[in-house]
Formats: structure tokens, C-alpha cells, sequence
């Protein structure tokens, strides 16, 4: 529907009367609704006349001039209202229509001699309404009111023109979105764009929005659980595999077992574990040094006594030594022994305790546990020299020491030879043996507690093991982009980063160090809702009153984070008092658009634009769109 024109008459105090006389001729264009017509004499006692005159013609459509001696005489007209009538003119806000009231010497002025004036008498151009051309005044008046009422039929057309362009750009722009986007819900915005008008066109366009911003959340939401869920597999992979080389390290069946059912059916490193159980089950030598193992972890040093009482005797006493013909076999035989330790000089003379550990590392919570006897060895070594591959040992009181620094994971072994002369006879006899122990890796346990990523601006909790390790002898540093602060005695840590890109967390303790990379982000876009509640949507009146403001909301976020709303702006859209727009500052509803919402009723709109918000670690706020309601 075409609005009515609004027309503002210039005019000077003493041309009162013609004034009365146009708005007098004007009436059929009045009641048409073609016009409305505004004049000082509408301005209310004690309001501010100045003020009142320019507000309603920068808002007016049509500007008429009552052209006379006494208006181009008056310093107010020619200094402000003329002025500021020809400036709208210049930018095509408005027309001027000088209407030449009585002879004056309007043609010598530029500006109104530039102008069409009115009325028109047939072909000779204007004439004032008090010319004797005219029959009467009342001929006059009519020609200046049909000459409007073209005027204004044409300015209508054009108005109408103008909305029609409106309305295709903004039909174009939902295209747009349609065809960018794909959303199948777009399709509903193919409505006939004549059943639309130009305010329910925004609502549609504001509704594309948001579902775009919803498909686009979504999709964050589903790439955030896929890092997740790989997060999580990375961590239950680094978890079984510190737990199977604890398992080893124990050199126990019941821990090979217990990782084997822990992390079972089908384990990563199920065949190591069943080969590991089915060589201790299967180790059956009597020599304590054979049978039991001796893991190392990462660079640490083996130290190995070796005694000769561990190779040739066990619970024997000196006195019975020379005696001895024959010892059992494992097996319960018996053979001879080919020399008697006395014609190979040997004596035994000196006891030492011996200690074989069925296991160098316990967890918390198990039991230590080993095995401790008494032996005998020779304290003369003048006649004894022992060896292990090829490099001989210095021996002291009978008892050479042997160690070892491992620089690699796997089994290893080294030769044992042993030498002994016979003091009588001058013959060397020779005793060989190859002995065992496997190298293991120390892992470290680096568990994200949340995510596996950083986010800035908030506090991102991790947990931090080494296997063997006392958390009061970890050190954790971050080394680029990253803060690291210890909050438990537990290993557990606080990670908080400022800025955008990737995060390296060096880890050490007991000569092991390795650097953790993750990438830092800023927290996802939260989700805009009315009330913490609806999007955009059609709403009750009543429940739409009742919510009080609007909310940054996180949607599927883990962390303990809030967005505060900084403001936006409401435009309230009524078909009976027309369009209000207002500004709010903050999350709640200042009382100016609170009385304006407090105005909703069926039919009407509303549209909260440039939604900003800032959430932790933001330099500035975000603009999250807008919400568009229609109440029912």
C-alpha cells in the first residue's frame, strides 16, 4: 500500500489567509490519501517551533513555497526553510514547488526561477494566483491542485518503482543464500514474493541466516567429537602400551596376564605378552643369575656380582667341600664330578649373603618380593680370572663386578668365562656361560583431561605420568605458546594459551624427555538465543515478553566458559505504528526496548541485528548474526 506523501507549506505570517485558501483546494488530495500536510500552526504550545520546523521537513516529501513579496523578504525563510528544502532537493529526498501567490520580482531569483512554478496558465508558463488571466482565484487554486495531483501520482509511480527494486534485490540475495549454502530448508523462502512485503522478506532472509549458522555449528560439533574420539584412541594406545612394558618390567606371569585381560579380547601387544609368560613358565635353570631377568629402563646401568659360589655351589660348608664325589643332576641322577675343588685349589673361605629379587620394580600397592641365601666363595683370586666378552674384569676378594649401559630396546646377552688355575699342576681349566636380560622403554602417560586440543582464554587441565617415576620428579615446561602450572601432587597440570597456533609441551624425568605438539584455538562461536532459549522463531506474545534479553549460549562444549553480550540492535516492526529501531547495550533489555517489546501482538516483528559477544581470550568481540520473531 502507497503512504501518503507528507507536504510541508513554507510560507510568510502576513500570506496566512492564501495558506488557509491552498489547504482549503488541497482537501480532495487530503482525503484521497494521496498527501498529508504539515504548517507552523501545528506546532503545540511550549514545544520548541525551531526544533519542530526542521524535523518535519527533513522528513517531508513535498516542500511548497508560497512565492510572494513578503516570503522573499523574510530572512527565516530564505536563511533555514528554503535551505534546507533545496539541500533534500539535491539529494532527491524531496520535491520544492514555488507556488507564486501575487507579482513579485520571483524571476530575478535564482533559485526559484530555476524551479517549475505554479500555476500554469495554457502556454505562457506561470502566472501569480491574483493575475487577471484567471477568471477568478478558485481557477487559479484549481490548477495548482491538479498539476499536484499529477505531480504526486508520479512520485507515488516512482516510490512504487523503487520498493519493487527492494524487493527483487532482496529476492536475489535469498537466491544467494540458497544456492551457497544447499539448506534444504531454504526452499521454503520460495514463496511469491507478491504475498511477501518488504519487512516479512527480512524475516525469511534473517531465518537463512540462522540455519546457515546452525548447519555451520553442527558441523564444528562433529569435527570436535572426531578429534575427540581420536584423542581418546591415541591415549588408550599410549595407556596399553606403558601397561604392557610395566607388565614386562614386573618380569611377573601375573602381570603379563592381567595386562593380557585388562586390555583383551585381542590386545596390541597380545603375542609379546603370551611369548613373555611362556619363557618364564619354561625357565627351568637352577643358576638364579639364568632364571631371573634383569630389565633395564633407558639408559640405566646393570650391575652384576658375579660370584663364584653361585656357579659351583649352594648350601655347602667348608668342611664338606673336599668330600664331595658325585651331585645330583635336576633331574634327580646322579653323576661323578670329574675334579674335586681341592685339586683345582680352590677353598672356599668367605660367606656372603645372596639376594636374587623376583622382580626390580614394584607399583603401588603390590609386594616386593625375593629370594636370599647364604654363599660361599674363594677369597683368593691369584689363580682366577674372569672375563666377559673377551674383556677382562679386575677381581677383588674372589668377586668380579660386570655393568653395562643399554643404548637400545630388545633382548641382550654377554659371555661369561671364567678361568682357574691349578697351582699344583700349572693346568688352566675353563668355564663358559652365556647369561640374559632384556631392555625395555620407560613411556610417558600425557593425557589431556578434556580434549586434545587448547583453548584459549580458559583453564585446560592434564594429567602427566612416567611409569617408575615419582610425579615430584617430573618436570613439565612449555616451550612455545603455552603456560604450564602444576595443581596436584597427582600429575595433574594446568595448560592456558593466548594465542592461535601450535603448542609444544616438553615432558622429562629419570633421563627421558619428549615434546607433546597440539594445536590452540579460539572457543567455537557460541549460539545466539532469545532467553537462553528459542532461535529465531514464531513466538506467543506473552512468551515472548517474558524472556528478558538475549543469550551466547555454547553449545556441546566441555569446558566451564561463558560469553557475555556486549549489545545489538532491535528494529520492532508494527502494521499499525510502523517501524521503531533502537540500540541496546548488554545482554538484558534496556528499558527502551523493553517498552517496545511490551508493544508485541499478533502480526507484529522483531529483528535483534549485529549480536556482539565476547567470550575468554577474545582481543574483540564477535558479531553472531541475528534473531527474527513473528508473533502469533
Amino acid at each position: 500500500m502507497i503512504q501518503p506523501l507528507k507536504t510541508f507549506i513554507i510560507y510568510a505570517r502576513s500570506d496566512e489567509f492564501a495558506k488557509t485558501q491552498l489547504i482549503l483546494h488541497l482537501r480532495p488530495l487530503i482525503n484521497s490519501q494521496m498527501i498529508t500536510i504539515w504548517h507552523d500552526g501545528n506546532i503545540l504550545p511550549g514545544e520548541d517551533w525551531e526544533k519542530a520546523i526542521k524535523k518535519e521537513l527533513n522528513s517531508s516529501d513535498l516542500v511548497l513555497l508560497l512565492v510572494s513579496a513578503n516570503s522573499l523578504n523574510s530572512d527565516f525563510i530564505q536563511s533555514q526553510e528554503l535551505k534546507t528544502a533545496l539541500e533534500r532537493l539535491k539529494d532527491g529526498s524531496a520535491r520544492v514547488i514555488p507556488i507564486i501567490m501575487s507579482p513579485c520580482a520571483w524571476r530575478f531569483d535564482p533559485v526559484i526561477a530555476g524551479l517549475q512554478c505554479l500555476p500554469l496558465y495554457k502556454n505562457e508558463g506561470p502566472k501569480p494566483v491574483s493575475d487577471k488571466v484567471w477568471q477568478n482565484e478558485h481557477e487559479a487554486w484549481t490548477n495548482v491542485v491538479e498539476n499536484l495531483g499529477d505531480m504526486v501520482s508520479e512520485l507515488n509511480i516512482q516510490k512504487s518503482e523503487t520498493e519493487k527494486v527492494q524487493r527483487e534485490k532482496l529476492q536475489e540475495q535469498i537466491r544467494q543464500v540458497e544456492e551457497r549454502e544447499k539448506i534444504e530448508e531454504a526452499h521454503r523462502a520460495k514463496l511469491e514474493i507478491e504475498e511477501l512485503n518488504l519487512n516479512e522478506a527480512k524475516v525469511a532472509l534473517a531465518k537463512l541466516q540462522q540455519e546457515r549458522y546452525d548447519l555451520e555449528q553442527k558441523t564444528a560439533l562433529e569435527k570436535s567429537k572426531k578429534e575427540q574420539l581420536k584423542g581418546e584412541y591415541d591415549q588408550r594406545i599410549m595407556a596399553e602400551k606403558s601397561a604392557f612394558e610395566s607388565a614386562l618390567f614386573t618380569n611377573s606371569v601375573e602381570q603379563l596376564e592381567k595386562y593380557i585381560i585388562d586390555f583383551g579380547p585381542t590386545p596390541t601387544y597380545l603375542n609379546q605378552a603370551q611369548a613373555g609368560i611362556a619363557r618364564l613358565l619354561q625357565s627351568e635353570s637352577p643358576n638364579p643369575w639364568q632364571k631371573n631377568k634383569v630389565y633395564f629402563i633407558g639408559l640405566s646401568c646393570l650391575i652384576l656380582g658375579i660370584l663364584i659360589s653361585a656357579i659351583f655351589l649352594k648350601g655347602r660348608s667348608n668342611d664338606n667341600l673336599t668330600n664331595l664325589s658325585e651331585a645330583k643332576s635336576p633331574n634327580g641322577n646322579t653323576k661323578p664330578v670329574e675334579k674335586k675343588f681341592e685339586d683345582l685349589g680352590v677353598k672356599f673361605d668367605e660367606l656372603q649373603p645372596i639376594i636374587f629379587s623376583h622382580g626390580d620394580y614394584v607399583f603401588s600397592g603390590e609386594k616386593y618380593e625375593s629370594s636370599i641365601a647364604l654363599g660361599a666363595y674363594s677369597s683368593n683370586s691369584d689363580n682366577l680370572s674372569i672375563s666377559v666378552n673377551g674383556s677382562l674384569l679386575p677381581v677383588s676378594n674372589g668377586v668380579a663386578h660386570y655393568q653395562s649401559t643399554s643404548t637400545s630396546l630388545g633382548p641382550k646377552s654377554y659371555q661369561v668365562k671364567i678361568n682357574v688355575k691349578n697351582p699344583l699342576t700349572g693346568e688352566i681349566k675353563s668355564y663358559d656361560k652365556t647369561f640374559g636380560y632384556e631392555v625395555g622403554g620407560r613411556a610417558i602417560g600425557f593425557n589431556l583431561e578434556k580434549m586434545n586440543v587448547l583453548y584459549i582464554g580458559i583453564d585446560n587441565p592434564i594429567a602427566i605420568s612416567i611409569p617408575g617415576v615419582s610425579p615430584n620428579d617430573i618436570q613439565v615446561e612449555g616451550v612455545s605458546n603455552v603456560t604450564i602450572k602444576k595443581v596436584s601432587e597427582g600429575g595433574h597440570y594446568i595448560a592456558t594459551v593466548s594465542t592461535p597456533g601450535e603448542v609444544t609441551i616438553k615432558v622429562s624425568g629419570n633421563n627421558i624427555t619428549q615434546n607433546y605438539f597440539f594445536r590452540a584455538k579460539r572457543i567455537p562461536d557460541p549460539v545466539p538465543l532469545l532467553g537462553a532459549r528459542f532461535p529465531s522463531k514464531t513466538i506467543g506474545n506473552g512468551e515472548f515478553r517474558a524472556q528478558g534479553g538475549i543469550a551466547a549460549v555454547l553449545m556441546h562444549f566441555d569446558f566451564d566458559a561463558k560469553c557475555e553480550i556486549l549489545g545489538y540492535s532491535m528494529q520492532y516492526i508494527s502494521k499499525r505504528k510502523g517501524t521503531v529501531k533502537l540500540s541496546n547495550v548488554g545482554a538484558r533489555w534496556s528499558e527502551g526496548v523493553s517498552n517496545e517489546i511490551s508493544k508485541a501482538s499478533a502480526g507484529d516483528i522483531y529483528m535483534f541485528e549485529d549480536i556482539i559477544c565476547k567470550c575468554p581470550g577474545d582481543p574483540a568481540g564477535r558479531n553472531l548474526g541475528g534473531l527474527a520473531f513473528l508473533i502469533k
